[in-house]
Order: structure tokens, then C-alpha cells, then sequence
């Protein structure tokens, strides 16, 4: 009786039903800032298929996030369904914005989800990344997707979704790390670029001519059929600094940002052995440990410990790596890169003025006490803290593998015998 007396009513607190085919998926959506002076944001939706089987894009002009997905909701036939949003892109512009003003919107507003994936765009659009990377078969999303699995065997970027960059920069006072992404162009085979398969004389054997000319003809000429494909790739950290935008840490630093975070487990780093050649090893590393030294109530310098242990995963040039010597003079090596990983980090923190690694939070945990006498100063007080980096290392598995797999090295094997 209620619900007919508030239909009959004409109350807006009634939301009619819609059946499934009948509602639209946003996968991601991608937030644009279109005028530096009034804030004007351009946000993108896109969703899994529209009616004709092509991925969805729809966009809108608007002054808040709310006012654009609300735009949104009725600009298509099919209406959309923001609940499924799995990704929240910026970018750049946006992302010099305050960040917390456009979380705020995900945060409140019931149909979105706190475990978003949150991107920002390093030095371009959200609407240009959505709309290079989408086709007719895969989309920006499918791509992300594909980045976030692989950053358990390539540790560039850790995916934050909207809780996790929120915690951040509350317990780090506007400080938040957010994964950065780039445009990669990707040259593919065009169809029918196979078709010049070269064909076998008498004697069974390719002449130059069959192949198509010299071989530097034939990469030519495979250049000149191949498609150049947008992917998006991520493309190590965004930092942020008091809710903007503040710089960004690369791919090739972001390996150190995860390993203070507790993110980076295994890793593969290439050492020398001690009368040349390369070692590479597959590292395992421990949680990191941070020990802040007070004299009184003075912070003097924080330490930083790092565990590790490695396996030997491949030898070029080292005849004997299994020998107790070499072995510890590997262990210095990575030892050695271990520090300089740390230190570099750390460094660029403190470069950027921004404490998106946690320092503090990590000090507070450790001494309480000393913490509450230098909170309000560590803004200025974390640039120019000092720091130690320790590592302690150990190699578990050699294989007994003392003489490499090489065609040299078996050579000399053999005239000795």
C-alpha cells in the first residue's frame, strides 16, 4: 500500500526496475579537467558492448563528478550501471587537481566501489588513453587488467584502488602514491603480411630472391606491413603531495618504492662475477624493517634493514660460481645493489618534500611516544632526515650447476679431460 501511495504520489524515492539487457556496464570511467580557471571536468564512460557489439563510450562536460555521472545515467538508450566501475582514470590536469575532491565523489556516492583501480594518465588525457586503446576487440580495461596481472612477474606499478589511496593520504597528511600509465605504441603484423612466404628452389634450400631480398630488405619490408597498436602500460608511480599532483617516480625507480612498501616479493637482479661475467639472480625479499633512533626527544637518523635471499637463475661467463669464494663475492654485489636501491628511493622522497613511502606512519608504530613530539614538524623535518640502509643476504639454491651451460666453457671442459 505504501509503495502504490508513493508512486501515485509521483515520489522521486521510487526507482523502476530494469532488467539486465536492458542496463549498460561501465567498466571505467576517466575524469579530464577541461578549464584550469572554473575546474570544468570531461568525463568519459566506458562500458563492455554497446548494440553494436562495439565497446561504449559516452562522454560529458560537467562541473563535479556527480553532476557528470548523473548526466550519464541518461544519455544513452540503454542506461548505465556504475556499479561494476573497476577503474578510475585522470588525467594529468585532472590529477594537479585535489585529489581528495575527486575521490570524494567514489567515496560517497552508493553505486561506486571503493576497490577502484585508480590511474593517472603521466603526460596525457584520460580521452586520449580510453579512445587510443580501445577497439573492437580489446579496451583501456582489458589492457589495465592485463598490466595488474602482470606486475606479480614485473614489479613496475601496484594498482591502488580508492580505500587504499584515501588511507594514504590521511595517515600521510596528503601524501598517496598512484599508479601511472602511458601510452606504448605496439607495431603489429597487418593481415596478409604473411603472404610473402618465400618459396624453396630444387635443392630445397630459400634463395635471397625467394626471401624477398637481404635481410635487411626483409625487416623493411616487414616494418612496411605492420600496424602500429596503442597499449596501455603502466609506467611506475604518480606522487602526490598535500592532495596534488607533485612529480613522478619511473618504472625503472618503482622496484624500490615496492620493496618499502612491502610489495615487491620476488625480483630478478644481475650482478658481476668477481673476474667478469653476469650472475642473475632470483631475489626473495622479507618485510623490511625500519628502526627510528631518538636522542631525548631529537630524531638523529632512521634505519633501514632489507632481507633477502636469492637463488643463482642463470650464468654467463663464470666458470666457477658454485666456489665458497664466489658465492661470497656475490652476496657483496647484491648486497651492495640492495642499499643503492633503498638509498635512491628514499632520496627521491625526500627530493619531492612528500612521505608517500610511510615513514612516519612507520615511526609512530615504533615509538609512540618520541612520534607525538615531532608530528607537527615532520612535514619539514622528513627532506632532510638521515638515513641507513642495511642489507643481509644469503644464497639458498646453486643447482650444482659449477661449470655454465656454454658452448666456450664445455670446449675448455673437454680439452682439460
Amino acid at each position: 500500500m505504501l509503495l502504490a501511495l508513493c508512486v501515485s504520489e509521483g515520489s522521486q524515492t521510487v526507482v523502476r526496475a530494469r532488467e539486465i539487457n536492458q542496463l549498460e556496464l561501465v567498466t571505467a570511467l576517466g575524469v579530464d579537467r577541461v578549464n584550469t580557471e572554473d575546474g570544468t571536468l570531461r568525463v568519459i564512460a566506458l562500458g563492455n558492448e554497446s548494440r553494436d557489439n562495439s565497446p561504449m563510450l559516452v562522454e560529458t562536460e560537467q562541473q563535479t563528478m556527480a553532476q557528470a555521472v548523473s548526466q550519464l545515467r541518461v544519455i544513452p538508450e540503454q542506461k548505465l550501471f556504475f556499479g561494476h566501475v573497476g577503474q578510475f582514470i585522470l588525467g594529468e590536469e585532472a590529477a594537479k587537481q585535489d585529489l581528495g575532491e575527486q575521490l570524494d565523489f567514489i567515496a560517497r556516492d552508493i553505486s561506486m566501489r571503493l576497490d577502484t583501480d585508480i590511474y593517472v594518465v603521466k603526460g596525457g588525457t584520460a580521452e586520449d588513453l580510453i579512445r587510443a586503446t580501445t577497439s573492437q576487440n580489446r579496451t583501456t580495461f582489458d589492457y589495465l587488467r592485463d598490466a595488474e596481472d602482470d606486475m606479480l612477474i614485473l614489479p613496475i606499478s601496484y594498482p591502488f584502488n580508492t580505500g587504499e589511496v584515501l588511507q594514504q593520504l590521511l595517515v600521510s597528511d596528503g601524501c598517496a602514491l598512484v599508479a601511472a600509465v602511458t601510452i606504448e605504441i605496439q607495431e603489429e603484423p597487418s593481415e596478409g603480411s604473411n603472404q610473402t612466404e618465400s618459396s624453396q628452389g630444387n635443392d630445397g634450400e630459400k634463395t635471397q630472391e625467394a626471401q624477398g631480398g637481404t635481410e635487411r630488405e626483409v625487416e623493411e619490408k616487414e616494418k612496411t606491413n605492420s600496424t602500429p597498436t596503442p597499449v596501455a602500460r603502466l609506467d611506475g608511480y604518480a606522487v602526490f603531495r598535500d592532495y596534488h599532483l607533485a612529480g613522478y617516480i619511473d618504472a625503472e625507480d618503482a622496484p624500490g618504492v615496492n620493496l618499502l612498501l612491502d610489495k615487491l616479493r620476488n625480483d630478478y637482479v644481475v650482478v658481476e662475477g668477481p673476474e667478469g661475467g653476469d650472475i642473475t639472480l632470483k631475489v626473495t625479499r622479507d618485510k623490511t624493517k625500519l628502526q627510528p633512533e631518538f636522542e631525548g626527544d631529537t630524531l638523529k637518523r632512521i634505519v633501514i634493514s632489507v632481507t633477502a635471499s636469492a637463488d643463482i637463475n642463470e650464468v654467463q661467463g663464470v666458470d666457477n660460481a658454485t666456489d665458497p669464494s664466489v658465492l661470497q663475492y656475490i652476496k657483496q654485489q647484491l648486497c651492495q645493489k640492495e642499499v643503492a636501491l633503498v638509498e635512491k628511493t628514499v632520496a627521491q622522497a625526500q627530493m619531492l618534500k612528500a612521505d608517500y613511502l610511510g615513514i612516519g606512519e612507520k615511526i609512530e608504530i615504533a615509538a609512540p611516544a618520541q612520534w607525538k613530539k615531532i608530528q607537527g614538524d615532520w612535514k619539514s623535518l622528513f627532506p632532510t632526515v638521515p638515513f641507513q640502509v642495511e642489507a643481509e643476504v644469503r644464497i639458498n639454491q646453486t643447482y650444482d650447476l659449477s661449470i655454465p651451460v656454454e658452448g666456450d666453457h664445455a670446449e675448455k671442459e673437454n680439452a682439460q679431460r
